[in-house]
Formats: structure tokens, sequence, C-alpha cells
């Protein structure tokens, strides 16, 4: 009896590199991890952004093995009475798209929320997130978007320093 990784297709793995057979299940991985991160009934976080406090929920033990300056609130959550986090300064649509990075690694940079993000990876300590941002910035600032950028660094700031 022997040991073998099953791929699908011939020898290559899944990203069609040879070798690399044992990736054959990340993009189900991923579409699972998704899932999970849109699921309340297993969460036991819930962050409270914005003035609102408007409800985004979590897992502790995804946020702990992702977000390297994560502290765990002292109360643990369970599924049925999430721990409330709340982040006053962080916008609902920006920290979605955050904790859907942490899930899954994926993320769409946009000029208008950049710097928002960048804040959230370097509070959070999402070190790859981090990098990417600046390195968005750098790639795309030009005189057509030199405005915008400075609009939502500026806007990233006051919600910040308006915390």
């Amino acid at each position: 009896m022997g040991t073998r990784a099953v791929g699908v297709g011939s020898s290559a793995g899944a990203a069609g590199v040879p070798g690399e057979v044992g990736l054959a299940g990340v993009p189900r991985l991923l579409e699972d991890l998704a899932r999970l991160s849109e699921d309340k009934e297993s969460a036991d976080i819930v962050f409270l952004l914005g003035r609102d406090e408007t409800p985004v929920y979590g897992h502790r033990i995804i946020l702990q093995a992702r977000c390297k300056n994560f502290t765990a609130a002292k109360r643990i959550g369970s599924a049925n009475n999430p721990t409330p986090v709340r982040m006053p300064h962080a916008h609902p649509e920006t920290f979605r798209q955050f904790m859907h990075y942490v899930y899954t690694g994926k993320i769409m940079l946009q000029d208008s929320g950049i710097f928002e993000m960048l804040a959230l990876a370097q509070e959070l300590g999402v070190e790859e997130l981090w990098r990417s941002c600046e390195e968005h910035v750098s790639a795309t600032l030009s005189p057509g978007n030199a405005c915008a950028l400075l609009t939502a660094a500026l806007d990233a700031q006051e919600r910040i320093l308006g915390e």
C-alpha cells in the first residue's frame, strides 16, 4: 500500500504545474471558507462597525490564524452569543471586504477605499494585504486619480481620528 496525491487531469496539479497535485482541492476550500465568512449561525465574534454599530460576524479561530494583531476579547463568545468587538472607525462595506480577504485571500482593491483597507490591514496585522494596498497605490497613482486617492486618504484619516 502506498500513498499518493489525487488530482484532476494528468500529472499536473490544479494550477497546471507538475508536482502540485495537492492543490486540486483549493478552489473548493476557498468556496467553503467564503461561505463560512457569511455564516452568522456559527460565528463567535460580532464586529460592531461605525457609529451605527453595523454587525459583521466572524470566527475567532480564523481571525487568530490570519491576523497577527488580532487580540481576542476577554469574554469567549459562542455561536449563540458572539463576543462584541466595537470598531467605530471602520466602514462596514470595507470591513466586509477585509473579512472576505481574511477568509479567502481574495480581494478587489479599489482606489476609493484603499487607505481604509490599508489601515485595517495595519491595525489587525495582515501584512500581505498591507503590502498589496501599498503596491496598489504605487502602481495606480497617476495625475488622473491623484485627487481621488488624496480624497480617500483624507476620508480614512478623518474616520480614524474621529474615533
